[in-house]
């Protein structure tokens, strides 16, 4: 009798899962969502996310009560010093010492001044919705980089 009711939970479960997968609305969102993890490049798009969320969680980290370039080092090795330290580790160039580095410099400035010295912006940021899509973005550009690596 139990195994009967678990099996029938199972069948219900598929069945449900294989009417979600075949409707139109589903295929589009996944569709969308490809095309936001593949195909969009990592520069501009993902690196902003990736800036902006990591220069938030480190102002988040220390408080804001850290010294002005103190702060700035704090979130350019937040947001870059894993992907250095795995290159470095890999023998590969690290992002950090290549012409890449020209523009990454630029986005982590910009993000940086804007989270840390702008409070208006700082609570814009830190509102669910956008740091939820702020998130998203910034998991997605890592999970591209791991993939190109």
């Amino acid at each position: 009798m139990v195994v009967q009711k678990v099996l029938s939970s199972y069948y219900t479960i598929g069945s449900q899962a294989r009417d979600i997968l075949s409707n139109a609305s589903v295929t589009d969102a996944h569709g969308w969502l490809r095309w936001f993890l593949l195909d969009v490049p990592v520069v501009p798009v993902l690196l902003i996310f990736h800036t902006l969320y990591a220069a938030d969680r480190i102002h988040t980290l220390t408080g804001g009560r850290q010294f002005w370039f103190k702060s700035l080092i704090l979130t350019t090795f937040g947001a870059f010093g894993g992907s250095t330290m795995s290159a470095v580790l890999s023998g590969q160039p690290a992002p950090l010492f290549t012409n890449a580095s020209n523009v990454m410099f630029a986005y982590i400035i910009v993000a940086w001044y804007l989270v840390d010295q702008s409070r208006l912006v700082r609570q814009f940021v830190r509102t669910r919705p956008f740091n939820a899509v702020l998130a998203f973005g910034a998991t997605a550009a890592k999970a591209r980089a791991i993939f190109g690596f």
